[in-house]
């Protein structure tokens, strides 16, 4: 019997495979594919507020990054917690996986480019005080690679079950903890600081062994240089928004009174992983 995920597109439009019985549904044609989407629930879900069609791209383009944001973040949990079991070719096989979402996210940027600032003008007022920046699912993705800012949850407050989720995230273990854990395991760590995390100069240097000799541990090699990937494309991702909202917007506040272009400057020259990248001057 096939599954629901094997279920052809084409399904959806020339009704039950062949041999299957049929289906009562709302409408004509086969429904399984139909409810195991969604289908209906992501329709409705497209309620622009204007009748300019670049809002429904933007509007479009925007939930799909939600979507790949919340599957991301369950991705790297999932990574996290093969490396914290010392399954690091399980983890390998997740951050591959990760990687390939991401490059479908840094992707949706380019339907965008072919929105003109007036275009996006005519329709941005409807936007009123919604941002990208208050996205706690981006926050979350942001929590579990390893950069965390308590400060940042207290925008949150007014809605308890995000606020506490991102909480808990704060709370729990990120990748590059679960990274450097598997560090210590292999007897590259030693020391701590007196919060009991190792210091960052110690950090910077057990990644540098592991660079300056590759065949020694292969796995901890990959499994930084699968690190470096996953750092690699959020700067991508990040960089080509910059330059989308320079495109449309300029340097003009953006909405939500943020700082519109500088604060996504500023964002985009973060690396993830600092001591994994530090680590290449030590070479």
């Amino acid at each position: 019997m096939s599954s629901p995920s094997s279920l052809p597109v084409a399904l959806a439009e020339h009704g039950c495979p062949s041999g299957g019985p049929p289906v009562q549904s709302a409408g004509p044609g086969c429904a399984p594919y139909r409810d195991y989407v969604g289908v209906d629930a992501l329709q409705a879900l497209q309620r622009p507020k204007t009748d300019h069609p670049a809002e429904l791209l933007f509007l479009t383009i925007t939930q799909v990054q939600e979507l790949m944001l919340s599957f991301l973040v369950k991705e790297v949990w999932r990574a996290r917690d093969h490396l914290f079991l010392g399954d690091v070719d399980g983890a390998l096989w997740q951050l591959r996986r990760i990687v390939s979402a991401q490059q479908v996210l840094l992707s949706t940027w380019e339907p965008l480019n072919t929105m003109s600032a007036p275009e996006y003008l005519d329709f941005r007022d409807a936007l009123g005080d919604a941002s990208g920046f208050q996205s706690a699912t981006f926050r979350l993705f942001e929590f579990s690679l390893g950069r965390k800012s308590p400060h940042l949850t207290e925008f949150y407050r007014d809605v308890p079950a995000v606020h506490q989720q991102l909480v808990d995230a704060l709370a729990d273990p990120s990748l590059y903890d679960a990274a450097i854990h598997l560090l210590r395991r292999r007897s590259l760590l030693t020391t701590a600081s007196t919060d009991g995390h190792p210091l960052p100069e110690e950090v910077e240097q057990a990644w540098a062994a592991v660079y300056r000799n590759p065949d020694q541990d292969r796995s901890l090699f990959l499994l930084a240089e699968s690190l470096s990937d996953v750092a690699a494309q959020f700067v991508r991702w990040r960089s080509e928004h910059v330059l989308i909202v320079e495109r449309v917007l300029g340097a003009r506040a953006g909405t939500a009174g943020t700082s519109g272009l500088d604060w996504l400057r500023r964002s985009a020259d973060h690396r993830f992983f600092p001591e994994l990248w530090a680590a290449r001057s030590c070479l």
